[in-house]
């Protein structure tokens, strides 16, 4: 597989103390599945300003691949290459923290993103 991390590292990541008490809420938030680029950076604008106007922590969510589908036929995303390239594109456009989930152990360092959620399967 040859997806990169970006060699840039926009948006900190969270840190212990962004996470404690009386800190900011933390907001994760963004669509199921990944269905075109230019829905997803107007998605991630729009939860963005809506969680920065609340007051809230950030963290853009959105799967490149969601096999847990409970039909077979439903849409499971863009697959990875594509997929992560859109998320890289939103993480650097916006300057957000990014998490997607993985299904595969491979699929961890390909990422490139802030942070990745290993789903499991019934």
């Amino acid at each position: 597989m040859s997806t990169q991390p970006p060699e840039s590292q926009p948006a900190d990541p969270l840190s212990p103390s962004q996470l404690a008490e009386g800190s900011r809420p933390l907001l994760v938030a963004g669509p199921c599945a990944i269905e075109d680029p230019e829905q997803l950076l107007v998605t991630a604008e729009i939860l963005r300003d809506a969680a920065q106007t609340s007051g809230f922590e950030f963290i853009f969510k959105a799967s490149f691949d969601k096999a847990n589908r409970s039909a077979l036929s439903a849409w499971r995303g863009p697959g990875i290459a594509e997929g992560l390239a859109m998320l890289r594109e939103v993480r650097s456009s916006l300057n957000l923290r990014v998490l997607c989930d993985i299904h595969e152990p491979d699929q961890a360092q390909a990422a490139g993103v802030n942070f990745i959620a290993a789903c499991g399967r019934s």
